[in-house]
């Protein structure tokens, strides 16, 4: 009597998360992959630290992907575009998809940009501009921030620029003046840079809350992108639009199901257990446990492929414990 209470709880609780995610089903939805930085070679990546390996690209897989996306017919789309799709409900192209990339760095132009030409693909790129921030000064040498020159190369190009802030901060440990400095300086400099308004927003490191966003509307910001997982879709706020990591060591194959609802829903389970430790921990301590863990010999434990396997693993483990306590 109670195997079958305990299967049809189970059945129930997968159904019910399906329900809730059942507008990444859409017929109409915009995958937006993100990216970080780009290396000539995979050689290249023992240069950098912890976490960076998996924010951190070749040319040669890049490349790959780009030439799989024309293949597969899908059109790009840019920020204005995804961003009048799910506000005014205007149509997107067939098969849409777009490109973004956070951070600003230089490789964006020296690796990225030949690559995007080559194909044909317009890109989004979310610059942090301050060439004194931290992220910056941690890989002085390996790789540099965007200069003005380079924004707006970008722009003319017909790629759009965005905002990643100043100095690419945890926002939710600042105060108000501090996070509207962050928004308000980082906009102008993009501007200026440009000659083109500057509407869109990413939050750095992901770390916000319903006031971070408040002042991002203060600053007259019109949407902000984030890195939670999901499509673009009717019915997404301005305010939280999902994104895809791509991370770096990803085959074709998981590229390809990155974008594919199913493997969506998947890695949503996956982020919310995620996004525990720094509501717990706080922003800046969960950043440097998180950095200790990835420059030890745990780091291979956390590349999206593992952590799918660790959850199948779990679910099979919860499985098996309901079969036997039923059984007993």
């Amino acid at each position: 009597m109670i195997l079958p209470i305990l299967f049809g709880l189970l059945a129930a609780t997968v159904a019910l998360f399906f329900w809730i995610n059942r507008r990444e089903f859409a017929a109409v939805r915009c995958p937006i992959l993100l990216y970080h930085r780009f290396i000539r070679d995979e050689k290249d990546l023992e240069r950098y630290p912890g976490t960076e390996a998996i924010f951190t690209i070749t040319a040669e897989r890049f490349d790959e992907q780009m030439r799989c996306l024309k293949e597969a017919g899908c059109s790009p789309v840019g920020l204005r575009q995804i961003v009048e799709f799910i506000v005014a409900g205007r149509p997107l192209p067939p098969r849409p998809v777009a490109v973004t990339v956070d951070d600003g760095w230089t490789s964006n132009i020296d690796i990225m940009l030949p690559i995007l030409r080559k194909h044909g693909i317009q890109a989004s790129f979310f610059v942090t501009t301050s060439a004194a921030s931290w992220i910056y000064r941690k890989f002085e040498g390996l790789d540099g921030p965007l200069s003005r020159g380079q924004v707006a190369l970008l722009r003319t190009e017909g790629h759009e620029i965005g905002s990643h802030s100043v100095t690419h901060p945890h926002l939710i440990e600042l105060d108000d003046d501090a996070v509207r400095r962050e928004f308000a300086e980082s906009k102008r400099w993009l501007e200026e840079a440009t000659g083109q308004p500057c509407p869109y927003l990413s939050i750095p490191g992901n770390f916000y809350d319903d006031r971070i966003m408040r002042i991002a509307r203060e600053c007259g910001y019109h949407a902000v992108f984030t890195a939670n997982v999901g499509s673009a879709r009717a019915g997404t706020s301005p305010w939280d639009i999902p994104r895809l990591i791509v991370e770096g060591n990803f085959s074709l194959a998981e590229f390809r199901a990155n974008m594919r609802p199913m493997t969506i829903c998947t890695r949503k389970l996956i982020f919310a257990v995620k996004k525990m430790p720094p509501r717990i921990l706080g922003a800046s301590r969960y950043m440097a446990i998180r950095e200790r863990l990835f420059n030890s010999p745990l780091r291979a434990l956390f590349i999206m492929r593992r952590l799918k396997m660790i959850a199948l693993g779990m679910a099979l483990l919860i499985l098996a414990a309901i079969v036997l306590l039923s059984i007993r």
